[in-house]
């Protein structure tokens, strides 16, 4: 049982499950930033641009990681 959940959670976090849907929310995020920045508290837009920064940093890690 053990083994069977380690491997979904592998297959949960693997770049093949994850890249590209965070390239796309990464890539769409400043757009929505920029067009919703009067809408949002200053503390939603710090948030924002924190989740953006991390987004950008696990991009780099699957990158850097390679295939």
């Amino acid at each position: 049982m053990k083994n069977e959940f380690e491997n979904m959670m592998k297959q949960m976090i693997s770049k093949d499950s994850l890249y590209e849907p965070m390239k796309q929310m990464r890539d769409a995020f400043p757009k929505y930033l920029e067009e919703n920045a009067e809408t949002l508290s200053s503390e939603d837009l710090e948030r924002y641009n924190k989740q953006l920064d991390v987004l950008d940093e696990m991009i780099k890690m699957f990158d850097d990681a390679g295939d």
